[in-house]
């Protein structure tokens, strides 16, 4: 999409979308002035001219869960966090979807896990990701994960793998159970 832009009495452009908001990111421009793309039938401010309207754009959300061990993989995550997931995002807005990143290093409390509940809330979040699922494999196997009937009857086949790691049976329900949505 081709934008104009009127800055200091003097009209710039075409610019793309993404120019314009690393201009606005930047501090090029300070969000006051007008901006005009087709659609629009006078000048407007830039931030309006720039904000795609919700009528002609259906916002689609895509879930990404990040999984690994709890104790490691941390700088690997942390990257995910601060450097990958942050340009996705980017990218996705451009294309009018919204990226969320599923890390529960921060989701899972010491309620959660004294009450057995982390493998429910491991794999309902796989379960929302779907099929978007990043595995970050190191020398650690994880920790047995805590099957109680309540979670066999939401997930049956856990019966055939009631001895394997919380990673594990999240890499299985996000992929290897599913490899057709792989």
């Amino acid at each position: 999409m081709d934008i104009y832009v009127y800055k200091n009495g003097h009209e710039q452009g075409p610019y793309a979308l993404h120019e314009v908001e690393r201009r606005l990111d930047t501090g090029y421009y300070d969000g006051e002035e007008l901006a005009w793309r087709i659609g629009f039938q006078t000048w407007e401010n830039i931030k309006r001219v720039t904000t795609p309207s919700p009528s002609k754009t259906k916002s689609r959300v895509v879930r990404v869960f990040v999984s690994s061990t709890f104790n490691d993989m941390h700088q690997e995550r942390d990257l995910l966090a601060r450097s990958i997931f942050p340009e996705l995002t980017r990218r996705c807005a451009e294309r009018h979807l919204e990226l969320i990143d599923i890390d529960l290093r921060w989701g899972i409390t010491e309620e959660d896990t004294k009450h057995n509940h982390t493998a429910q809330l491991c794999l309902e979040a796989v379960g929302e990701g779907r099929p978007y699922f990043i595995g970050l494999l190191g020398e650690r196997y994880g920790e047995k994960a805590q099957i109680d009937q309540e979670l066999l009857e939401q997930y049956p086949w856990l019966k055939n793998h009631g001895t394997k790691s919380l990673t594990e049976l999240e890499i299985r329900h996000g992929v290897l159970n599913n490899v057709s949505e792989a």
